[in-house]
């Protein structure tokens, strides 16, 4: 834990991603936005939520796990200040940290993740473009019973064809281990007093 010299109510304040991304800029949806230049700070902010991160940090200094679909993370080694979202429209500020690599989950742990948590990772790999990878190889299998071969994952990939599947076809996946959840542990190296302040 770190020391927090700020009254409780202080460090209980929070904000909305409106309130964000018009004071320090990025897209006011996504775990990781990207701010412009013109900013008069340099922070790198992260928008966990717990939903979909049920082990995330709840308070300042908490140690924490972040799931990912994917093996790596976009911002590499940067110190990232966690805003993380209680319950909508809601995020606290819980300190300055770091991402560290770690085991990632075996399908009897992701077996035991909440059902919620599993339905909103499942609703994401449905839907999103940068989860289309996973998608045609969870269709795949599902089509010729076998793991695909690089030649038909970057067939199918190639088509740009809309690739449907269901929320449990991808729940399967990732329960029977054919899919991975990548994990990374949330290292707390700060708190920022005077930025809690300012928001």
């Amino acid at each position: 834990p770190v020391d927090v010299d700020l009254d409780e109510a202080t460090r209980s304040v929070v904000v909305t991603r409106e309130f964000m991304s018009c004071r320090f800029g990025g897209a006011r949806q996504g775990l990781w936005p990207t701010i412009g230049g013109h900013r008069d700070h340099n922070y790198t902010f992260l928008y966990p939520t717990l939903e979909a991160n049920p082990d995330a940090p709840c308070k300042p200094g908490d140690v924490g796990l972040l799931y990912r679909t994917v093996p790596t993370v976009p911002w590499g080694n940067a110190v990232l200040k966690v805003m993380i979202k209680l319950k909508s429209p809601s995020y606290l500020y819980v300190g300055d940290y770091q991402t560290v690599e770690t085991d990632p989950l075996t399908a009897e742990e992701y077996q035991c993740l909440p059902l919620k948590t599993k339905k909103a990772w499942a609703k994401l790999v449905t839907r999103r473009q940068k989860s289309r990878d996973i998608r045609a190889r969870i269709k795949l299998r599902k089509t010729y019973h076998r793991e695909p071969t690089v030649d038909e994952i970057e067939n199918i990939l190639a088509t740009r064809d809309e690739i449907r599947l269901s929320d449990e076809d991808v729940i399967e996946a990732y329960s029977v281990g054919l899919e991975t959840f990548y994990i990374w542990q949330f290292k707390c190296v700060g708190y920022d007093e005077a930025f809690q302040r300012e928001v």
